[in-house]
């Protein structure tokens, strides 16, 4: 842990947000919006409410609002070196990305789901899931859409985040983001 400067949390669910008391606890400043702090139950000189900037050691950070209707604030992340050329996007867990960005050198985005994939709703219970899977994430088809419409001229690689286990394809979506749009990508976990 001597290596990580900060740890930043895009919103309070589990599978984003577990370990930040631990993370805490062994000297890291953890950094939310004031409702993913709230929601987590956060506290202590160690949670930091982030606003829309804030910078950690050599990294310039602008958080913004993503759309996931069901978390309390949940934000993606812009972060740009002080020190290097470098500019990472991350975004996870939203219906689509409103911000364009230039001068991006990697960028890390959450590509859920696939219409192609996203299995039939049998019930009530997989209607509910598919109806949330489609208004809270982004698939495969919007991430492209978002990829193209942002400046990939510096763009160096391209990881793809919090793919669905039965509504994805590992191989299939980083085939599809490279031919669309000509740059590395990497399938986080993969």
């Amino acid at each position: 842990f001597s290596d990580i400067s900060a740890c930043f949390v895009s919103h309070e669910h589990l599978d984003h947000s577990r370990c930040v008391e631990e993370l805490t606890a062994v000297g890291l400043d953890v950094w939310a919006s004031k409702g993913t702090l709230k929601a987590i139950g956060l506290r202590g000189s160690r949670a930091r409410p982030l606003f829309s900037f804030c910078e950690v050691g050599t990294w310039e950070i602008m958080s913004f609002r993503v759309e996931h209707g069901d978390a309390a604030e949940p934000r993606g992340f812009y972060l740009r070196s002080t020190k290097t050329k470098e500019r990472l996007l991350y975004v996870t867990d939203t219906a689509y990305v409103v911000p364009l960005f230039t001068g991006l050198t990697h960028i890390m985005v959450g590509c859920n789901w696939s219409e192609r994939l996203l299995r039939p709703a049998r019930d009530q219970e997989s209607s509910a899931m598919r109806h949330r899977v489609r208004s809270h994430h982004m698939s495969l088809e919007r991430v492209i859409d978002m990829l193209r419409a942002n400046d990939l001229s510096k763009v160096q690689e391209i990881h793809l985040l919090h793919l669905s286990d039965g509504h994805s394809d590992e191989v299939g979506f980083r085939d599809a983001v490279e031919k669309a749009v000509g740059r590395p990508t990497y399938v986080a976990g993969a």
